[in-house]
């Protein structure tokens, strides 16, 4: 009994009935109308209407009368035809109609499962499993002292002399103004992520900079600019956003990943019903 009740709260199942009952309506509407081998065409009310909007939206303006008989003369000067180039089989193989039909099926989909409202409940639960999504990521503030490779004939060793000096100063509160050369970035760095430590110093440096702790590094740390002495002032932990600052952004993800588990489960089905057979070479 559990497991039935469980069962019916499962979202992915909500989906699966809505969808069959859309497919369903969708394809009794349609039956008659978009059917190849019929030569009955019926052009009601909502065609004219769409006909009409459709104008409307183009040129700003409603059709008179004898601009809307035009469009529907044309309405069905295109039914016409479509029906007849499917009598001639020339779909097969198109690349485009077989892409746009595709389209047109996902998104027939995409409308049966939109019309599953989550609960919060259901949401906050997701917001909760997936915290990694929803999160600011770690950041670091540090002060650098840049040595230039262009000014320098041997940077690195220059850079570890230099480092040593300031290891071994009396004053380790000074602020280290007079030391190494101009850069275009401030000196202090304050809360850095690691993708904006890449975007500014390189990957290498941003890589090695993570794996450092408080204090001095005990090596001159390279950039794409030459090398750096670098002090690690602080470190700010990755943190989770609240649920209630990011909801409608949740909501959206969970929508997304709903869609996939659908499309993947849906695929398998429509896949089971097809004899495949793959052949390489007659």
């Amino acid at each position: 009994m559990l497991k039935i009740r469980k069962l019916i709260k499962e979202p992915l199942l909500h989906f699966l009935i809505i969808g069959a009952l859309i497919f369903i309506y969708y394809s009794y509407q349609n039956k008659d109308y978009e059917s190849a081998v019929s030569y009955d065409i019926v052009i009601d009310r909502s065609d004219i209407n769409r006909l009409a909007s459709a104008y409307q939206m183009s040129w700003n303006s409603k059709p008179d009368s004898s601009t809307l008989q035009r469009l529907i003369e044309e309405e069905i000067k295109a039914e016409i035809y479509y029906r007849e180039a499917q009598r001639l089989n020339l779909q097969h193989n198109d690349e485009i109609i077989r892409r746009r039909l595709r389209q047109k099926y996902e998104f027939l989909v995409k409308d049966a499962l939109d019309q599953n409202e989550p609960s919060q409940e259901d949401i906050r639960k997701y917001h909760d499993e997936n915290k990694g999504k929803y999160s600011e990521p770690g950041k670091v503030s540090f002060l650098h002292i840049y040595i230039s490779a262009d000014n320098r004939r041997k940077p690195e060793q220059f850079a570890k002399r230099l480092l040593r000096e300031i290891l071994s100063a009396d004053n380790v509160e000074e602020d280290y103004a007079d030391y190494g050369d101009m850069f275009h970035l401030s000196r202090y760095q304050k809360e850095k992520t690691k993708t904006e430590i890449s975007e500014s110093f390189g990957m290498e440096f941003a890589e090695t900079l993570g794996n450092s702790s408080l204090g001095w590094a005990d090596k001159p740390i390279k950039s794409g600019f030459g090398y750096h002495l670098v002090k690690i002032i602080g470190y700010k932990d990755q943190e989770v956003i609240p649920f209630e600052t990011i909801k409608d952004k949740v909501m959206l993800d969970w929508r997304d990943d709903q869609r996939t588990t659908y499309n993947a489960s849906l695929y398998i089905l429509l896949k089971d019903k097809y004899t495949i057979k793959v052949k390489y070479s007659e």
